[in-house]
């Protein structure tokens, strides 16, 4: 018997589930307000116009065997993959095969995402950088991530 089907069988497991992870959320965003504020709060005491974490400059095979490594170890992919692949496979067609195709699609799609952030990020770092400009990240992230928590946690107190 998997989490799921406890979750499934209890709603009162569900909704308490529902309810520590809108919390955590919550948590999360009033911390990311709190360290926008103190960036504020430290802009204003500092004499310094701008903070600019030390630079690194990393080997790019380090950092994509530590990527590669980090995903293959990591059993959610896993699961991700033979939760949703299946029903994509067509009846006719050979399921390893066909599994193995659409894993590679799907990872040619992300790696042409990632390279075009990645790109993107060093192209505006020098602007992402900027301390007002990373305090206002801060706020809106920590007010789109408040807004996921009370989404989820405003139906199962309401019910």
């Amino acid at each position: 018997m998997g989490a799921g089907a406890i979750l499934a069988a209890s709603p009162t497991a569900y909704n308490w589930l529902c309810i520590a992870g809108a919390a955590y959320l919550i948590w999360l965003g009033i911390g990311m307000l709190r360290r926008a504020r103190g960036r504020g709060q430290r802009e204003q005491s500092s004499d310094t116009t701008t903070i600019s974490p030390p630079s690194v400059q990393e080997v790019p095979l380090r950092s994509w065997s530590r990527g590669f490594f980090s995903n293959v170890f990591n059993p959610r992919f896993g699961l991700f993959y033979m939760a949703m692949l299946p029903q994509f496979i067509p009846d006719d067609t050979p399921p390893f095969l066909m599994g193995l195709l659409l894993a590679l699609i799907h990872n040619a799609i992300d790696l042409i995402w990632f390279s075009l952030l990645i790109v993107g990020v060093r192209l505006l770092g020098h602007w992402l950088n900027k301390p007002g400009v990373q305090r206002g990240l801060d706020c809106v992230a920590g007010l789109v991530v408040i807004a996921f928590g009370a989404k989820l946690i405003i139906p199962v107190i309401v019910s």
